[in-house]
């Protein structure tokens, strides 16, 4: 019995790497082509993101309702917030109008393509106070191995286990990338020192921090973070990493979809 259970095991999942997942992604793919040029105005959910404007590829990209409540319900008026990982900017223009005139949103995005979606977005909310940073933060200098998805835009990552799996389940593209500890941006780019961070970077969550130690000592910045891996244990793995880490530096964590303090 536990032989058959592993063997249907083993063909669940070899048919969702190679026929279910890239079926999906290909329908998403064709969907977002028939859509690309039309601007759509967000109707659906809380007021932190009603009212932007996205292109029609992405009009059904809700996010998370956890995470968009959160950002809801944070006063950021006047902030300097750095939003790491800012994908297509739907939270990079939220935050732009989150701040005001007063404050300023530095967005960093590692993936070209990417980058050109995400300064589509700024401009078609009039987003004046954003800076791009068309690059990716990490721990250390080096160049390194970005994996994207073909068929699902904006789907990467750096993470080995990740990249992974990214390339068994979808048609990817490789692209080398610069990274640099986020100290580095901020003495070149002349960026202010940031009050919020949202981090949201597949699995390269530690590197970021590691990376952010002299940002951390001298602004001790707010920060929301994305928690990712290849399965629940680098998951969990990650998150335990990133919990001990910031705990070292006198913060108090707050789990946001659990709604308990850690």
């Amino acid at each position: 019995m536990v032989m058959i259970k592993e063997q249907l095991l083993s063909l669940y999942n070899r048919a969702r790497y190679h026929i279910f997942v890239p079926l999906r992604n290909r329908a998403i793919g064709l969907f977002a082509f028939m859509l690309k040029k039309r601007v759509v105005t967000i109707h659906w959910g809380n007021s932190f993101v009603r009212g932007l404007k996205l292109r029609g590829r992405y009009a059904f990209f809700m996010g998370e309702p956890s995470e968009q409540e959160f950002f809801e319900h944070l006063s950021l008026r006047g902030d300097v917030v750095y939003d790491i990982g800012a994908y297509i900017g739907l939270y990079t223009a939220a935050f732009s109008r989150a701040v005001g005139e007063a404050g300023k949103v530095v967005a960093f995005e590692v993936n070209p393509e990417t980058v050109r979606e995400l300064q589509d977005t700024l401009a078609l909310n009039n987003c004046t106070n954003v800076r791009v940073v068309p690059h990716g933060v990490s721990d250390i200098p080096r160049v390194d191995t970005l994996v994207a998805c073909v068929d699902a835009a904006g789907t990467s990552s750096l993470d080995p286990r990740i990249r992974g799996r990214l390339q068994k389940e979808s048609s990817t593209v490789e692209v080398m990338v610069n990274l640099q500890p986020l100290s580095y941006y901020i003495a070149m780019e002349l960026l202010p020192m940031p009050t919020f961070v949202k981090i949201d970077v597949e699995g390269f969550e530690c590197q970021v921090l590691e990376g952010m130690r002299s940002v951390i000592r001298d602004a001790h910045p707010r920060f929301y973070i994305e928690i990712h891996g290849v399965d629940t244990a680098q998951k969990r793995e990650n998150a335990t990493w990133v919990v001990g880490f910031l705990k070292e530096y006198g913060y108090s964590i707050f789990h946001i979809e659990k709604q308990i303090q850690i």
